[in-house]
């Protein structure tokens, strides 16, 4: 493999083949990354990070075909002259969220926005809509701007009872001033009692509509936690997010 790399002529056209660009890759990590220089703004030393994102910017750096929509390392790729690494726009952007809450008499159970009928509700401070709530942690996720408890802190009352629809709003706001838009999105609810089924159409309806989306592009599954968590209800979403001028 070193003969390779030092041998123009071993490769055709004079071109690497792509085993020699990952060599020369992992040859550049290993120096950028175990020996880092002063002058690096960005050091990784996370090793899922390192197998990853560092190992196709350096990949970019070294001249090699790299599909990763990666700038920042241009000219020589060396220890010495490699610059700090930007991220480019992304064709698409992926966000995760979850939220769960104790369940207790006295309370409404909400869900997507509407009122479940049963016997206990989510204790929270605002409605306590896991479902609102999970997605709303998505779509903040999604573009790296943070979760809804720095927006809406449960340590202010101004918060108390809060419609979790006004939670959902503003993180659409704040996904759409970071030029994405939510295109579509999967949740899961698990709940032990009652049984959501029945509400399956209503629920996934009324989040569409809240999300500006048809009913088509919201998936929603049920499950029980099998008697593990009865006294909890517990939401987990995923969303998919493209740029606005792609959704247009």
């Amino acid at each position: 493999m070193r003969q390779r790399l030092t041998d123009p002529a071993a490769t055709t056209g004079g071109r690497k083949s792509w085993g020699e660009w990952t060599f020369r890759a992992l040859q550049l990590v290993q120096q950028v990354v175990v020996k880092p220089q002063p002058h690096q703004d960005l050091i990784l030393r996370d090793q899922a990070v390192r197998n990853s994102l560092l190992l196709r910017a350096v990949w970019v750096g070294a001249g090699g075909p790299c599909s990763a929509r990666l700038t920042g390392y241009l000219g020589s790729a060396t220890p010495a002259t490699i610059r700090p690494m930007t991220l480019a726009p992304l064709p698409y952007r992926i966000g995760y969220g979850e939220d769960a809450h104790r369940l207790s008499a006295g309370r409404s159970l909400v869900l997507g926005g509407v009122t479940v009928p049963a016997e206990r509700g989510a204790v929270a401070h605002s409605d306590g809509d896991v479902i609102l709530h999970a997605l709303s942690d998505a779509l903040l996720a999604g573009v790296a701007a943070g979760d809804i408890g720095q927006y809406f802190p449960d340590t202010d009352a101004a918060w108390k009872d809060l419609d979790s629809a006004q939670i959902l709003t503003r993180a659409l706001d704040v996904t759409r001033e970071r030029g994405y838009t939510l295109a579509q999105l999967s949740l899961v609810v698990t709940l032990d009692q009652p049984r959501l089924g029945p509400l399956r159409a209503e629920i996934a309806a009324h989040v569409a509509a809240l999300c500006g989306l048809a009913p088509g592009e919201v998936g929603l599954s049920f499950k029980t936690s099998e008697r593990l968590a009865p006294d909890h209800v517990q939401a987990r979403v995923t969303v998919l997010l493209l740029p606005e001028a792609d959704h247009e």
